[in-house]
């Protein structure tokens, strides 16, 4: 007698394992790498950020808050790895949020946007990665996410390599003898060289002895604005006063503001001819 077939086990399905999300410092699969907040007391400043950051997909925009108290909660809520931070939110200020980020289990990096250019040697002081000045510009921004790639030299004092990227508005951080000095680009008047070291001449007279050679200040200074007239020497070009030709191998160059003026030689005096004369 035939036994009968014994009955098949039942199929148990097995239990997907559960997706981790990732942290603020891993990158997810869909290739965004920074989970923005954006805290800005103006509807319209954040509607255009909004929109600017919408061209990168490596950002994603988790929250955005008008004020200090909300802003604390959505950076609990979301944990964002990337604050946009207003300074002036009505009445409050932009750097008092920032005592409340240290709590956070990973603390975000934080890129200020304000129209007060006075305050950028604070904001670097205090980890800063940007300082955006309003109103902010898509290229503008386009070249803070750039940096945000390599944050370790934020905040080192050193103009970018890429030619071009400064313009008169922008703020640099130099760093003098361990000192840390907020320098508007507007306000250089002259750039000259000492072997792989650069004299800053500033508006204001004062004088900034730099580590940092002269081609890169001229591969990231606006071609429009500084002028190079020789291998030492880089001017703004709206500061120079007067300009003396004692030979065609000698000619003086006198700057705003600078007492004494600059000897300038053969090749010097001929590309300021070429300016003078209206070939920029």
């Amino acid at each position: 007698m035939k036994k009968p077939p014994a009955a098949a086990a039942p199929k148990v399905k097995a239990k997907k394992a559960a997706k981790t999300p990732p942290s603020p410092t891993q990158t997810p699969a869909d290739g965004v790498r920074w989970r923005a907040l954006l805290v800005d007391d103006d509807t319209i400043a954040r509607s255009c950020l909004r929109a600017f950051l919408g061209q990168h997909p490596e950002v994603e925009i988790v929250a955005e808050a008008a004020d200090l108290a909300s802003a604390a909660r959505a950076s609990f809520a979301h944990e964002p790895n990337l604050i946009f931070l207003d300074i002036h939110l009505g009445e409050e200020d932009g750097f008092s949020l920032l005592p409340h980020l240290a709590s956070l289990p990973v603390a975000p990096e934080i890129v200020f946007v304000t129209s007060e250019k006075e305050r950028a040697l604070q904001a670097f002081e205090v980890g800063a990665v940007g300082y955006l000045l309003k109103p902010v510009t898509a290229p503008r921004l386009a070249e803070t996410l750039i940096r945000l790639r390599s944050p370790a030299k934020a905040g080192q004092g050193q103009a970018p390599a890429t030619p071009g990227t400064l313009d008169q508005n922008d703020t640099l951080l130099l760093r003098e003898a361990g000192r840390l000095h907020a320098i508007a680009v507007e306000k250089i008047s002259l750039i000259l060289a000492e072997g792989s070291f650069t004299h800053v001449h500033l508006r204001s007279g004062e004088k900034l002895f730099l580590s940092q050679t002269i081609g890169k200040w001229e591969a990231s200074l606006p071609a429009s604005v500084f002028l190079r007239l020789d291998r030492s020497t880089l001017v703004h070009r709206y500061r120079i006063s007067k300009a003396e030709s004692l030979s065609r191998d000698r000619t003086l160059l006198h700057i705003d503001p600078l007492t004494c003026p600059i000897e300038l030689g053969r090749i010097g005096a001929a590309r300021l001819r070429k300016f003078l004369m209206g070939d920029k």
